[in-house]
């Protein structure tokens, strides 16, 4: 099966900062290296969205699990709620993320994925190694 990303050289994969020429959605153009997290996690859930149409397992798993771990960075500590609203639900602000913070997340999550592979691998269990070895294809297109 095709990567859903490499499937239709014009999908609305192709978002800012996206090489249009190469025909390769994920390929920055030069000067896009750091984005703005809104941007990056907003290209996270436009890919999303193809790669549920497109069936993409692998793919989904990698965006679904990469906005959550960005979504638990920007939620405030614990410690930070008032006694008063403990156990209710009160929104509170959250953290602001810069570019940096987003890669480093999103390069744990590839290094967490690549230790488990280590793992897997000791018990010949191929096919989950290279699903995984596929979900870290598609996180790498968001690092800088």
């Amino acid at each position: 099966m095709t990567p859903f990303w490499l499937a239709d050289p014009l999908s609305p994969v192709q978002g800012p900062g996206i090489d249009e020429r190469a025909g390769v959605p994920g390929r920055y153009l030069p000067g896009m290296a750091h984005q703005d997290p809104a941007t990056i996690v907003a290209r996270m859930q436009a890919d999303l969205t193809v790669a549920m149409k497109a069936r993409d397992r692998a793919a989904v798993t990698a965006l679904r699990t990469g906005m959550a771990a960005i979504a638990n960075a920007e939620a405030p500590p614990a410690a930070t709620a008032s006694a008063a609203v403990a156990g209710q639900l009160v929104e509170h602000a959250r953290l602001e993320l810069t570019s940096a913070d987003v890669d480093r997340i999103l390069r744990h999550e590839i290094d967490d994925r690549r230790d488990t592979i280590a793992t897997i691998e000791q018990h010949d269990r191929i096919e989950e190694a290279d699903a995984l070895r596929s979900e870290i294809g598609v996180l790498e297109r968001y690092i800088s």
